[in-house]
Protein backbone atom coordinates (compact mmCIF):
# COMPACT_ATOMS: atom_id res chain seq x y z
CA UNK A 1 0.00 0.00 0.00
CA UNK A 2 1.55 3.37 -0.97
CA UNK A 3 2.45 5.69 1.94
CA UNK A 4 -0.31 8.17 1.02
CA UNK A 5 -2.95 5.42 1.20
CA UNK A 6 -1.51 4.22 4.49
CA UNK A 7 -1.81 7.73 5.97
CA UNK A 8 -5.36 8.05 4.69
CA UNK A 9 -6.27 4.65 6.14
CA UNK A 10 -4.86 5.65 9.55
CA UNK A 11 -6.89 8.87 9.46
CA UNK A 12 -10.09 7.23 8.27
CA UNK A 13 -10.07 3.91 10.11
CA UNK A 14 -9.57 2.79 13.71
CA UNK A 15 -6.47 0.71 14.47
CA UNK A 16 -8.35 -2.56 13.99
CA UNK A 17 -9.46 -1.43 10.55
CA UNK A 18 -5.92 -0.54 9.52
CA UNK A 19 -4.66 -3.92 10.72
CA UNK A 20 -7.44 -5.64 8.80
CA UNK A 21 -6.34 -3.85 5.63
CA UNK A 22 -2.79 -5.01 6.24
CA UNK A 23 -3.94 -8.60 6.68
CA UNK A 24 -5.95 -8.39 3.45
CA UNK A 25 -2.93 -6.98 1.63
CA UNK A 26 -0.71 -9.79 2.94
CA UNK A 27 -3.32 -12.39 2.00
CA UNK A 28 -3.62 -11.01 -1.53
CA UNK A 29 0.18 -11.04 -1.89
CA UNK A 30 0.34 -14.66 -0.69
CA UNK A 31 -2.41 -15.75 -3.05
CA UNK A 32 -0.77 -13.95 -5.94
CA UNK A 33 2.54 -15.63 -5.22
CA UNK A 34 1.07 -19.08 -4.62
CA UNK A 35 -0.90 -18.95 -7.87
CA UNK A 36 2.25 -18.08 -9.79
CA UNK A 37 4.42 -20.94 -11.06
CA UNK A 38 7.34 -21.83 -8.83
CA UNK A 39 10.61 -20.23 -9.82
CA UNK A 40 12.94 -22.83 -11.27
CA UNK A 41 16.73 -22.52 -11.20
CA UNK A 42 17.03 -21.31 -14.80
CA UNK A 43 14.44 -18.56 -14.30
CA UNK A 44 16.05 -17.50 -11.03
CA UNK A 45 19.48 -17.40 -12.69
CA UNK A 46 18.06 -15.24 -15.48
CA UNK A 47 16.67 -12.80 -12.90
CA UNK A 48 20.08 -12.57 -11.22
CA UNK A 49 21.79 -11.92 -14.55
CA UNK A 50 19.03 -9.80 -16.10
CA UNK A 51 17.10 -7.31 -13.91
CA UNK A 52 19.52 -7.67 -10.98
CA UNK A 53 22.48 -7.45 -13.37
CA UNK A 54 25.00 -9.41 -11.29
CA UNK A 55 28.37 -9.92 -12.93
CA UNK A 56 31.78 -11.41 -12.36
CA UNK A 57 33.66 -9.95 -9.40
CA UNK A 58 30.66 -8.24 -7.79
CA UNK A 59 30.32 -7.67 -4.07
CA UNK A 60 26.66 -8.45 -3.34
CA UNK A 61 24.80 -7.51 -0.16
CA UNK A 62 21.62 -9.59 -0.03
CA UNK A 63 18.31 -9.06 1.76
CA UNK A 64 15.86 -11.90 1.33
CA UNK A 65 12.61 -13.64 2.23
CA UNK A 66 12.97 -17.21 1.06
CA UNK A 67 9.33 -18.17 1.58
CA UNK A 68 8.18 -15.37 -0.72
CA UNK A 69 10.39 -16.62 -3.55
CA UNK A 70 8.46 -19.91 -3.85
CA UNK A 71 11.38 -21.71 -5.47
CA UNK A 72 11.13 -25.10 -7.14
CA UNK A 73 14.69 -26.02 -6.09
CA UNK A 74 16.41 -26.29 -2.69
CA UNK A 75 17.39 -23.07 -0.93
CA UNK A 76 20.90 -24.45 -0.52
CA UNK A 77 21.38 -23.95 -4.28
CA UNK A 78 20.80 -20.18 -4.17
CA UNK A 79 24.31 -19.15 -3.16
CA UNK A 80 26.06 -21.54 -5.59
CA UNK A 81 23.97 -19.97 -8.37
CA UNK A 82 25.07 -16.50 -7.27
CA UNK A 83 28.73 -17.55 -7.08
CA UNK A 84 28.42 -19.10 -10.53
CA UNK A 85 27.88 -15.52 -11.73
CA UNK A 86 30.19 -13.45 -9.51
CA UNK A 87 32.98 -16.03 -9.42
CA UNK A 88 35.78 -16.56 -6.88
CA UNK A 89 36.68 -12.85 -6.92
CA UNK A 90 33.16 -11.92 -5.82
CA UNK A 91 31.84 -11.64 -2.27
CA UNK A 92 28.38 -12.22 -0.79
CA UNK A 93 27.17 -10.56 2.43
CA UNK A 94 23.97 -10.98 4.45
CA UNK A 95 22.75 -9.47 7.73
CA UNK A 96 22.70 -11.90 10.66
CA UNK A 97 20.80 -10.31 13.53
CA UNK A 98 19.40 -11.76 16.78
CA UNK A 99 15.72 -12.60 17.18
CA UNK A 100 14.87 -9.56 19.28
CA UNK A 101 15.16 -5.95 18.11
CA UNK A 102 18.45 -4.43 19.24
CA UNK A 103 16.94 -2.22 21.97
CA UNK A 104 15.27 -5.28 23.52
CA UNK A 105 18.16 -7.69 22.96
CA UNK A 106 20.74 -5.59 24.82
CA UNK A 107 18.54 -5.51 27.91
CA UNK A 108 18.47 -9.32 28.23
CA UNK A 109 22.08 -9.48 29.47
CA UNK A 110 22.99 -11.56 26.40
CA UNK A 111 26.08 -13.61 25.62
CA UNK A 112 26.72 -13.37 21.90
CA UNK A 113 28.66 -16.30 20.44
CA UNK A 114 29.87 -15.31 16.99
CA UNK A 115 30.37 -18.97 16.04
CA UNK A 116 27.03 -20.42 17.10
CA UNK A 117 24.34 -17.77 17.54
CA UNK A 118 21.89 -18.24 14.70
CA UNK A 119 20.68 -15.55 12.33
CA UNK A 120 17.03 -14.55 12.49
CA UNK A 121 17.10 -12.62 9.22
CA UNK A 122 15.67 -15.45 7.16
CA UNK A 123 16.48 -18.97 6.03
CA UNK A 124 19.02 -17.92 3.42
CA UNK A 125 21.07 -15.96 5.95
CA UNK A 126 21.23 -18.99 8.23
CA UNK A 127 22.34 -21.18 5.31
CA UNK A 128 25.24 -18.82 4.64
CA UNK A 129 26.08 -18.48 8.34
CA UNK A 130 26.47 -22.24 8.82
CA UNK A 131 28.71 -22.68 5.78
CA UNK A 132 32.27 -23.30 7.08
CA UNK A 133 33.69 -20.97 4.40
CA UNK A 134 31.73 -18.01 5.81
CA UNK A 135 33.19 -15.25 7.98
CA UNK A 136 30.98 -13.47 10.52
CA UNK A 137 31.59 -10.09 12.09
CA UNK A 138 31.88 -9.93 15.87
CA UNK A 139 28.97 -7.63 16.62
CA UNK A 140 26.15 -8.64 18.99
CA UNK A 141 23.29 -6.69 17.39
CA UNK A 142 24.19 -6.05 13.72
CA UNK A 143 26.55 -8.82 12.66
CA UNK A 144 27.14 -9.63 9.02
CA UNK A 145 28.05 -12.94 7.39
CA UNK A 146 30.29 -12.83 4.34
CA UNK A 147 31.75 -15.36 1.95
CA UNK A 148 34.15 -14.82 -0.91
CA UNK A 149 37.29 -12.92 -1.78
CA UNK A 150 36.78 -9.95 0.59
CA UNK A 151 34.93 -11.71 3.41
CA UNK A 152 37.67 -11.33 6.01
CA UNK A 153 38.40 -7.72 5.05
CA UNK A 154 34.73 -6.79 5.44
CA UNK A 155 34.09 -8.53 8.77
CA UNK A 156 37.28 -8.46 10.84
CA UNK A 157 37.00 -5.00 12.50
CA UNK A 158 33.26 -4.55 13.05
CA UNK A 159 33.58 -4.96 16.84
CA UNK A 160 36.03 -2.05 17.07
CA UNK A 161 33.43 0.53 16.02
CA UNK A 162 30.88 1.73 18.57
CA UNK A 163 28.69 2.73 15.61
CA UNK A 164 27.21 -0.48 14.17
CA UNK A 165 27.14 0.92 10.62
CA UNK A 166 30.30 3.01 10.92
CA UNK A 167 33.54 3.07 8.95
CA UNK A 168 34.85 -0.21 10.41
CA UNK A 169 31.61 -2.04 9.70
CA UNK A 170 30.95 -4.51 6.85
CA UNK A 171 28.18 -2.17 5.67
CA UNK A 172 30.46 0.80 5.03
CA UNK A 173 33.28 -1.37 3.68
CA UNK A 174 30.87 -2.96 1.22
CA UNK A 175 29.84 0.53 0.09
CA UNK A 176 33.51 1.44 -0.33
CA UNK A 177 33.88 -1.67 -2.50
CA UNK A 178 30.98 -0.46 -4.67
CA UNK A 179 28.73 -3.34 -3.61
CA UNK A 180 25.44 -4.09 -5.26
CA UNK A 181 22.57 -4.52 -2.79
CA UNK A 182 19.86 -6.88 -3.99
CA UNK A 183 16.52 -7.99 -2.62
CA UNK A 184 15.22 -11.52 -3.22
CA UNK A 185 11.52 -11.67 -2.43
CA UNK A 186 11.62 -8.30 -0.63
CA UNK A 187 11.63 -4.56 -1.28
CA UNK A 188 14.26 -2.22 0.30
CA UNK A 189 12.15 -1.50 3.40
CA UNK A 190 14.86 -2.88 5.70
CA UNK A 191 17.89 -1.97 3.58
CA UNK A 192 20.56 -1.93 6.28
CA UNK A 193 23.33 -0.08 4.46
CA UNK A 194 21.40 3.21 4.51
CA UNK A 195 22.39 3.64 8.15
CA UNK A 196 26.04 4.02 7.15
CA UNK A 197 25.05 7.53 6.06
CA UNK A 198 23.85 8.29 9.61
CA UNK A 199 26.98 6.85 11.21
CA UNK A 200 29.62 8.38 8.94
CA UNK A 201 28.12 11.89 8.86
CA UNK A 202 27.86 12.03 12.66
CA UNK A 203 26.77 15.42 13.98
CA UNK A 204 26.36 16.71 10.43
CA UNK A 205 23.45 14.33 9.99
CA UNK A 206 20.04 15.94 10.72
CA UNK A 207 18.90 13.05 12.95
CA UNK A 208 20.46 11.46 16.02
CA UNK A 209 19.03 7.93 15.65
CA UNK A 210 20.57 6.36 18.76
CA UNK A 211 19.65 5.89 22.38
CA UNK A 212 21.96 8.01 24.59
CA UNK A 213 23.48 5.05 26.45
CA UNK A 214 26.22 2.85 25.00
CA UNK A 215 25.92 -0.84 25.81
CA UNK A 216 28.78 -3.23 26.58
CA UNK A 217 27.79 -6.73 25.50
CA UNK A 218 29.59 -9.89 26.55
CA UNK A 219 30.69 -11.92 23.52
CA UNK A 220 32.63 -15.04 22.59
CA UNK A 221 34.95 -14.32 19.69
CA UNK A 222 36.05 -16.55 16.79
CA UNK A 223 38.48 -18.45 19.05
CA UNK A 224 35.87 -18.79 21.82
CA UNK A 225 37.53 -16.13 23.96
CA UNK A 226 35.43 -14.04 26.33
CA UNK A 227 35.33 -10.34 25.41
CA UNK A 228 33.08 -7.29 25.42
CA UNK A 229 31.84 -5.23 22.49
CA UNK A 230 30.58 -1.71 23.04
CA UNK A 231 27.83 -0.47 20.74
CA UNK A 232 25.18 2.17 20.36
CA UNK A 233 21.62 1.02 19.71
CA UNK A 234 18.94 2.67 17.60
CA UNK A 235 16.15 4.45 19.42
CA UNK A 236 12.99 2.55 18.38
CA UNK A 237 10.93 5.73 18.63
CA UNK A 238 12.99 7.18 15.78
CA UNK A 239 12.95 4.16 13.47
CA UNK A 240 10.03 5.55 11.46
CA UNK A 241 11.74 5.60 8.09
CA UNK A 242 10.28 4.40 4.80
CA UNK A 243 13.19 3.55 2.50
CA UNK A 244 11.15 2.59 -0.60
CA UNK A 245 9.18 5.86 -0.39
CA UNK A 246 12.42 7.82 0.11
CA UNK A 247 13.98 6.21 -2.96
CA UNK A 248 10.91 6.91 -5.08
CA UNK A 249 10.64 10.50 -3.87
CA UNK A 250 14.26 11.64 -3.72
CA UNK A 251 16.72 9.37 -5.51
CA UNK A 252 17.66 9.22 -9.19
CA UNK A 253 16.07 6.04 -10.61
CA UNK A 254 19.34 5.23 -12.37
CA UNK A 255 20.70 4.30 -8.91
CA UNK A 256 18.10 1.69 -7.99
CA UNK A 257 15.54 -0.75 -9.34
CA UNK A 258 12.45 -1.95 -7.48
CA UNK A 259 10.49 -4.47 -9.49
CA UNK A 260 8.04 -7.35 -9.31
CA UNK A 261 8.58 -10.51 -11.34
CA UNK A 262 6.08 -13.37 -11.32
CA UNK A 263 4.49 -11.99 -8.16
CA UNK A 264 7.82 -11.70 -6.29
CA UNK A 265 9.54 -8.51 -5.22
CA UNK A 266 13.16 -7.84 -6.19
CA UNK A 267 15.45 -4.85 -5.97
CA UNK A 268 18.92 -3.80 -7.05
CA UNK A 269 20.80 -0.78 -5.66
CA UNK A 270 24.16 0.74 -6.51
CA UNK A 271 25.27 1.26 -2.90
CA UNK A 272 28.14 3.68 -3.55
CA UNK A 273 25.98 5.92 -5.72
CA UNK A 274 23.14 5.76 -3.19
CA UNK A 275 25.50 6.63 -0.33
CA UNK A 276 26.82 9.67 -2.21
CA UNK A 277 23.30 10.80 -3.07
CA UNK A 278 22.03 10.32 0.50
CA UNK A 279 24.92 12.35 1.92
CA UNK A 280 24.14 15.15 -0.54
CA UNK A 281 20.45 15.06 0.37
CA UNK A 282 21.15 14.93 4.12
CA UNK A 283 23.18 18.14 3.84
CA UNK A 284 20.00 19.71 2.42
CA UNK A 285 17.91 18.31 5.31
CA UNK A 286 16.37 15.41 3.36
CA UNK A 287 16.73 11.95 4.93
CA UNK A 288 14.86 8.66 5.30
CA UNK A 289 13.47 9.95 8.61
CA UNK A 290 10.39 12.18 9.05
CA UNK A 291 11.12 15.82 10.02
CA UNK A 292 9.33 15.32 13.34
CA UNK A 293 12.36 13.55 14.80
CA UNK A 294 15.12 15.77 13.41
CA UNK A 295 17.75 17.01 15.85
CA UNK A 296 16.95 20.45 17.26
CA UNK A 297 19.64 22.88 16.17
CA UNK A 298 20.80 26.05 17.86
CA UNK A 299 20.10 29.22 15.81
Amino acid sequence: MPPSINKFAHWLLPNKGVESLRKIKRWVAHVKRDLSPKLDADTFLNILKGPLALKKGDTVFIHSAAAKLNLSFPLEHVFPLIFDIIGPQGTVLVPAYPKLPSHEYVKTDPLFDVNSDRSYMGALTEILRTDPRTKRSLHPTKSVCAQGALADEFTRDHHTDILPYGRQSPYYRAIEAKAVAIGLGVNPKYLSLVHSVDDTMGKDYPVDPYLPEAFRIRCLDWQGRDCQVETLVHDPAKMLHDVPAFLSRCVNPDIYLMTEIAGREFFRIDTAALFTEMVRLAKQGETIYPPSIYRMRAP
